[in-house]
């Protein structure tokens, strides 16, 4: 939308949860828009409605088809709605999770007083090297997360499954607060 869009214009970007419990997301855009005989193939490797230039960058005519694979992985749907001059917009469907873990501050309390021992020394641990990373850093958070064994505790599988939490939703302060675990 901003390599297509004429220099300060207006981008919107919008997200609502549908009734099949996905979100739906769109970003739309006031540029010249594509014609409706092209939308059938934009999202083909190396198709475009209208090879351009948008300032100095080419386009290879990739980014939607990459869209379009990504969003299938996970299950959802993508199309394009536009009219020559009339902006462009495309939407997409992602499942919305229901994996969400929340806890009252009495609850947070609870359970790092139940840890045990070993429980502690592991997060403690855990949470030493956590803190080299930073929230954006998902594939390097999920590869210490995989040195969580089945054995380690109810507590420590909820304090995993937290962090995960956290990491999905961008939530910094939720992050921070789960590595802050005290001898």
């Amino acid at each position: 939308a901003i390599k297509f869009s004429p220099q300060n214009d207006k981008i919107t970007l919008a997200a609502k949860k549908n009734k099949d419990n996905f979100v739906e997301i769109s970003i739309a855009d006031n540029g010249r828009g594509v014609s409706i005989k092209y939308i059938n193939f934009i999202f083909e490797q190396y198709k475009q409605a209208l090879p351009q230039k948008s300032g100095n960058i080419k386009s290879t005519g990739l980014g939607l088809s990459f869209c379009k694979i990504a969003v299938e992985a996970h299950k959802g749907k993508i199309h394009a709605e536009s009219d020559l001059g009339e902006g462009f917009k495309i939407v997409f469907t992602l499942p919305s999770s229901d994996k969400t873990i929340i806890f009252s501050e009495k609850e947070k309390v609870s359970i790092k007083n139940k840890l045990s021992l070993h429980e502690k020394r592991k997060l403690i641990a855990l949470a030493t090297q956590f803190k080299k990373i930073e929230i954006y850093e998902a594939s390097k958070i999920m590869e210490l997360l995989k040195n969580i064994e089945t054995d380690d505790g109810e507590n420590t599988k909820i304090w995993s499954a937290n962090i995960k939490q956290a990491v999905f939703n961008g939530n910094n302060e939720r992050y921070l607060e789960l590595l802050k675990i005290k001898n």
